[in-house]
């Protein structure tokens, strides 16, 4: 996914100009695109999850991904579906599963047949691109806003800034005090 997003955005590619994705995947991968027609349009939130194809095309229409994507209105995404329509595994036994995940590798070919190759590297949140405080408490920030009652918006800012500054506080669990109490009282109303 994060090679597909480095890619489209590097390269200014649309979805429309893409004639297929061809994924590199080792014996891991390959449990995430078989079957291939229904990990190319899963049914389920949770089957969207662990289908590379779909995820793929998210990241590729998106140019990025986030916790929006997974709801039953964005499943059903007709570029979406059509980008993951593209989708085709290529078996590659170097990415097979070793105790350590393997990088992804994907091949966007264009109707006007110029091919892009990535490798995925430096995945945000990996020991290799550890995640800056913004980018938690934007991430924090974009997961509250989908919560079936999510907090005020002080709250969340409260809560953001307790967890920057958790060696100081006396009882970590203030933290979820804080949110369940004003959650609770959200969804009372």
């Amino acid at each position: 996914m994060k090679a597909a997003i480095d890619m489209v955005t590097a390269e200014g590619i649309a979805p429309d100009e893409i004639a297929e994705i061809r994924l590199a995947v080792g014996d891991f991968h390959m449990l995430g695109c078989t079957p291939l027609e229904k990990r190319r349009a899963p049914e389920t939130l949770v089957d969207a999850k662990f289908a590379m194809p779909f995820l793929v095309a998210v990241a590729i229409v998106r140019r990025g991904m986030s916790v929006a994507d997974f709801s039953p209105e964005r499943l059903r995404d007709p570029e979406v579906l059509a980008t993951a329509a593209k989708v085709v595994p290529v078996p590659d036994p170097s990415l097979d599963w070793t105790m350590e995940m393997p990088p992804g590798r994907v091949e966007i070919v264009l109707a006007d047949g110029r091919r892009f190759t990535a490798t995925g590297t430096q995945v945000p949140g990996n020991a290799d691109a550890p995640m800056s405080w913004d980018d938690v408490d934007a991430k924090f920030r974009e997961c509250c806003a989908a919560a079936l009652h999510p907090p005020a918006p002080d709250t969340v800012a409260r809560v953001c800034a307790m967890a920057q500054g958790l060696d100081g506080l006396d009882d970590a669990t203030e933290i979820l005090r804080v949110l369940t109490q004003t959650t609770a009282n959200r969804g009372a109303a």
